[in-house]
């Protein structure tokens, strides 16, 4: 088996001849210029050749990549095979459809996919969206869990299914504006946020007791005027070496392992990635806000997302929420939905309710797509004003998320298919653990901090 890092989440697995391409963000920014990778890679497909599967763990645009996809679509062929793990609502394969991709392959959740004699993939979802991947290549196990928070029954399930693997990828740095676009926020809040995903790293890689931890899915800059503040409480290797106290592989981009050679690291990447993390801290080659679009455009296409979500969004649930504001800044603008009314509401004032203030720019693209809500909360570039006053944020921020992922679109029988109550069993363990701690406490959180 060989191994290799190519930046953030990407990794190349190759087998006897076979080999998976993971999680392709290959080049370029995504989250509306929020993120971009570090270091950059100017050539999505440099040095690739045809591999015979591409898969994802998730929708997100930093391991879902549209403009990557396009890229591997237009050297190695509309045909080349995509791999998409089954999912309750899978908002995956009619993106790739509509680019021309014709060979589209439902990988079901808990079962080994067999991709070549030796070479095989099995899929365990987590939270609404996410997935931990475990690779098997001659005898060989890698362990991906990317951005996911394992804990519990699915834990518990996927250590036995790959007890000692030989290696172990996680996240190990903020990947997101929560909690840290705060106003407000407690310093020892801050703190205590900005180590999370790193206590999540060891806390992982020590349950499964990989003969290596691999730090992964974290090689991102926040690069845009508004968010790149940001780069100075990102983690570095130096930190994850010293929070973590077992079998440590500290990996750059291009970095990987080999059957033959062992680990393969060359000092270059580490430069390079050096260089670009000081870049990044000296707030160079940042993205600049757009001039705003005209006031009645923006008020259409917000118009017009707001009618979908309060369609859509179930009245049981929109009563429980609380009015949330969103004030352009650059417009003098504001609009609240008041989600419990199901209205909402233009004025020149700041509103009393809770409130994000965004640029008007990024504000209408969030609105434009279905998915944009993901991308305000994980792009950055926000401030939340108000939010200690009530619980308006935490709960906006999950059911936001069930929208942008079209989980509110379907039809109630939709869920009664066979194909979502055989994705409903293949999670057991997760919604067991889910319905025990809502027993514990009431459905909705009152903590100030948000948590996705």
């Amino acid at each position: 088996m060989d191994v290799r890092l190519l930046g953030h989440a990407s990794l190349w697995i190759q087998h006897a001849g076979a080999s998976l391409l993971v999680d392709p963000w290959l080049t370029g920014t995504c989250y509306d210029q929020g993120w971009a990778l570090l270091p950059p890679r100017p050539d999505a497909t440099a040095g690739l050749t045809r591999p015979d599967a591409v898969t994802f763990s998730h929708a997100h645009a930093d391991h879902f990549h549209m403009p990557s996809l396009v890229a591997l679509r237009d050297r190695f062929g509309a045909d080349l095979p995509m791999l998409v793990p089954r999912q309750a609502v899978d908002v995956m394969s009619g993106a790739l459809r509509r680019l021309g991709v014709t060979d589209i392959r439902d990988v079901p959740l808990g079962a080994p996919y067999v991709l070549a004699p030796g070479l095989s993939l099995r899929v365990h979802a987590c939270r609404a969206d996410d997935a931990v991947q475990i690779i098997s290549a001659g005898g060989r196990t890698i362990v991906n869990a990317n951005d996911c928070r394992l804990e519990g029954r699915l834990l518990a399930h996927l250590r036995r299914l790959a007890p000692a693997p030989d290696f172990y990828f996680g996240q190990f740095s903020l990947a997101d504006g929560y909690p840290y676009c705060f106003e407000g926020l407690d310093p020892a809040d801050l703190a205590a946020a900005v180590e999370e995903p790193l206590t999540q790293f060891v806390s992982q890689a020590s349950a499964f007791g990989a003969r290596w931890s691999v730090p992964s899915a974290s090689f991102v800059r926040f690069a845009h005027e508004e968010n790149t503040w940001l780069n100075r409480l990102a983690l570095t290797m130096d930190d994850v070496a010293r929070a973590f106290q077992g079998s440590l592989a500290i990996w750059y981009p291009g970095d990987g392992w080999s059957e033959e050679h062992g680990f393969l690291s060359d000092p270059a990447h580490r430069v390079a990635w050096d260089a670009a993390r000081r870049a990044a801290l000296a707030g160079d080659g940042v993205a600049v806000t757009d001039p705003p679009p005209p006031v009645d455009e923006l008020r259409a296409t917000v118009d017009r997302r707001f009618a979908d979500m309060m369609a859509v969004i179930p009245a049981w649930l929109r009563r429980r929420m609380r009015p949330v504001g969103f004030v352009v800044r650059d417009l003098d603008v504001t609009v609240v939905a008041d989600w419990a009314r199901g209205t909402w509401a233009w004025s020149a004032a700041p509103p009393a309710a809770a409130h994000y203030r965004v640029s008007a720019a990024h504000f209408q693209r969030v609105c434009h797509t279905d998915w944009g809500w993901s991308t305000l909360h994980i792009a950055g570039r926000f401030s939340v004003h108000g939010w200690t006053q009530s619980d308006a944020v935490s709960m906006f921020m999950p059911v936001s998320t069930l929208y942008a992922l079209r989980y509110f679109h379907q039809p109630w029988r939709h869920y009664l298919t066979p194909r979502v109550l055989g994705v409903t069993w293949a999670r057991r363990q997760e919604i067991a653990d889910l319905a025990l701690r809502t027993l514990r406490r009431a459905a909705w959180s009152d903590a100030p901090v948000p948590r996705l």
